[in-house]
């Protein structure tokens, strides 16, 4: 069986984004924030607001913040195309508190209907690789998930954010992406 495993922050939700508009709601200033270039992207937010403060509010509106988060633009192609090329489409996601998860887990639903075979929620982006298998796939933001994921045995499609690429031009990101999209499309992999 053919199956792969799509990570959800940055690759079907947008989670800057989504922090940006909880934060907004805040009463926090966000209209200077610069591009996100690395997943330490909390001080852009307000250079008030440090790491434990950034992930106190997230927690705190866990059940709002994680079920109402912005999809991003290439999530229902990539889901589709994904369905149509591989025998079982799963997601892998890091999500570590109770309420998150259900929220998570109502998120996915609503999103995407009912069309994922596994849906599993691990403490650390590492940690995907337990669920690798010689010929399925991990489509992830994170290179430590992919690397993990590729030498658990798995194989792996690092998806490109700015967040993880060091490009702050976005259609660099787009256009790497869409080699993905296209190789899946294809029937490739």
């Amino acid at each position: 069986m053919k199956s792969v495993w799509l990570d959800v922050d940055a690759v079907l939700a947008d989670f800057v984004l989504s922090a940006k508009v909880l934060f907004q709601s805040r009463g926090h200033d966000t209209n200077l924030l610069k591009p996100a270039t690395n997943w330490d992207f909390s001080l852009e937010f307000n250079p008030a607001v440090g790491r434990a403060e950034f992930d106190s509010v997230i927690e705190a509106n866990a059940d709002r913040f994680w079920r109402y988060m912005v999809t991003t633009p290439e999530a229902s192609r990539l889901v589709n195309s994904c369905l149509e090329n591989f025998d079982q489409v799963n997601i892998a996601t890091c999500v570590t508190s109770a309420r998150a998860r259900a929220a998570r887990t109502m998120w996915l639903t609503e999103t995407f209907g009912t069309v994922f075979g596994k849906v599993r929620f691990v403490e650390s982006f590492k940690a995907k690789a337990k669920f690798a298998k010689e010929f399925d796939y991990l489509i992830d933001d994170s290179r430590d998930a992919c690397n993990a994921w590729r030498d658990a045995g798995g194989r792996s499609l690092l998806w490109r954010t700015p967040l993880n690429s060091g490009w702050w031009k976005t259609e660099h990101c787009e256009l790497a992406n869409e080699m993905i999209m296209q190789t899946i499309e294809k029937g490739v992999l």
